[in-house]
């Protein structure tokens, strides 16, 4: 199913017994996706939760608990938490590169996802 172009907006089908799903995009934090299956959000972990149990944005997968039925429109999305940084840096302090990646990537989902709203 083609995504049009979306960023943060990855959408499959069920086919009955598939339980492995791609997320497409980069996240922050496991809490930033939500799965809905024919419009019926989905509850982490009861529903589905992520493939393999590694840190935050490196699974590239989620799984189901059951599969969804035939032709079940099954929408990943990622909504990032944007009111509050991810990191807060402090005058005099080091700064690491991980802490500048996050704070670029918190900024680039959030632009990623209002795009996906026009």
């Amino acid at each position: 199913m083609p995504d049009s172009g979306k960023n943060a907006i990855k959408t499959h089908a069920g086919n009955g017994s598939e339980v492995d799903f791609e997320i497409t995009f980069g996240y922050s934090e496991r809490d930033d996706i939500t799965v809905t299956v024919a419009g019926v959000t989905q509850l982490r972990p009861a529903a589905w939760d992520f493939k393999a149990l590694v840190p935050p944005g490196a699974s590239t997968h989620i799984t189901f608990v059951s599969a969804p039925v035939n032709l079940a429109v099954i929408v990943i999305t990622r909504s990032t938490d944007h009111p509050a940084p991810n990191v807060t840096f402090t005058d005099g302090a080091p700064i690491q590169a991980s802490n500048l990646a996050d704070v670029s990537n918190q900024v680039r989902y959030y632009i990623e996802e209002v795009e996906d709203l026009t």
